[in-house]
């Protein structure tokens, strides 16, 4: 074990974060199930083909960051009650010895070396971890991320906490080292990393999204793509003015409807107006209910046909939205993780 002294969140340890795979990307290289993305997309990001998600007004992420002395300091209470005496979870970076590219910043790091990752989730999450333990999502996105901090430090186990600041309360997991995980983990990173420093894309998976993969369809694709994003470029100019003027134009009809003294049609100097009242659409379902509770209160009793045996075919939506992509990839500046 390496520790790398700097500060955790500066710009130098970005820029160490950025030459090296960080624990919270452990997920996406292995292509765990519970990871936020796959291998693929997550190289993708980190080459600046496309943007990762910006999390610097996340909710939650502030919230994690703002209360994480408070889950240190229950997790400390804790393991002073578990162990017997005082010690601290110290935040601090940590790189492997004999693969400088796994690097790991810890929230804690007790004096023996064992690395402790704390959680802040919301409610509905923690209850869920209190529920459901080993088997809840949280603790399985997470479980990568333990194993890679004890990957670097060596550790035969380490903690992963789950602290709720409304009432105080602490779920605290202790997990072993797992040999032949963390063995796949070196393998799989160092395949990413790899990849990462030749510029060349891990294979897409069956989570991953779409990419035209043959020639043809690349040079079709982006086609199309170019001539939607120009035209959505050009309809940026002219759909501000238009909704404007379909606010004016719903503004004068009103005033118009008002001068009619409660005729349905009107026509004058070039304008002609109808007027008309359109009902309100049919709550099918809570008819149906009333129907079935007047009959069987009638002493029938019988069971109503389900609704969507009756819906027509479904019809496909298409919805395209544009992604702004940071670079080429080929001359990408490295992107820092802000988690």
């Amino acid at each position: 074990m390496k520790v790398v002294d700097i500060d955790q969140g500066t710009p130098e340890w970005h820029i160490w974060r950025a030459d090296g795979i960080g624990a919270s990307d452990v997920a996406s290289v292995i292509n765990w199930p519970y990871a936020h993305e796959t291998a693929r997309a997550l190289w993708m990001i980190r080459t600046g083909r496309k943007p990762r998600a910006d999390l610097s007004n996340n909710y939650f992420v502030l919230r994690g960051q703002k209360f994480e002395p408070l889950a240190r300091g229950a997790v400390e209470e804790y393991l002073a009650a578990r162990l017997g005496f005082r010690d601290l979870a110290i935040p601090v970076c940590v790189q492997h010895d004999d693969y400088d590219f796994i690097r790991v910043s810890l929230d804690g790091m007790l004096s023996d070396g064992i690395p402790t990752e704390l959680k802040v989730p919301c409610w509905e999450n923690f209850e869920i971890v209190r529920r459901d333990k080993r088997q809840s999502e949280p603790y399985q996105r997470y479980y990568p991320q333990v194993q890679d901090q004890m990957l670097a430090t060596g550790a035969d186990y380490g903690f992963l906490s789950f602290y709720r600041v409304y009432d105080n309360r602490l779920v605290v997991f202790e997990i072993k080292r797992d040999q032949n995980f963390i063995d796949n983990l070196v393998e799989k990173q160092a395949w990413w990393w790899d990849l990462y420093k030749r510029d060349v894309p891990p294979p897409i998976t069956e989570h991953d999204i779409y990419e035209p993969q043959d020639p043809a369809r690349q040079t079709e694709w982006i086609t199309l793509a170019t001539e939607l994003r120009t035209l959505w470029s050009e309809m940026a100019d002219v759909v501000p003015t238009f909704k404007a003027a379909k606010a004016k134009e719903a503004e004068l009809k009103k005033k118009l409807a008002s001068l009619m003294d409660g005729y349905e049609r009107a026509e004058f100097a070039g304008v002609r107006l109808n007027r008309s009242n359109r009902a309100g659409t049919i709550d099918y379902p809570a008819l149906l209910k009333d129907v079935k509770t007047l009959i069987e209160n009638s002493g029938i009793q019988l069971e109503l046909p389900e609704p969507d045996t009756y819906r027509k075919d479904s019809s496909e939506s298409v919805r395209a939205v544009p992604v702004d992509y940071l670079a080429d990839g080929t001359n990408a500046a490295p992107l820092f993780d802000f988690f």
